[in-house]
């Protein structure tokens, strides 16, 4: 029997906490550096945009 792709026993090599979306905590770092430049794209759950760090001008 062959696995679908990669991903066939994810939920058996995770931890059951894993799934858990709902309770999970965004970490958020310092932003105070950084600006948003243009917006790149979009998704179905979510919007892409460039940024560039103020201290080195370089884009992220």
């Amino acid at each position: 029997m062959s696995k679908a792709g990669g991903y066939a026993d994810i939920k058996i090599l995770r931890p059951k906490e894993y799934p858990d979306y709902e309770s999970f905590t965004v970490k958020w770092g310092d932003q105070y550096d950084y600006e948003v430049v243009r917006k790149v794209g979009r998704g179905k759950y979510s919007e892409v945009f460039e940024g560039t760090n103020l201290n080195t001008n370089s884009n992220t």
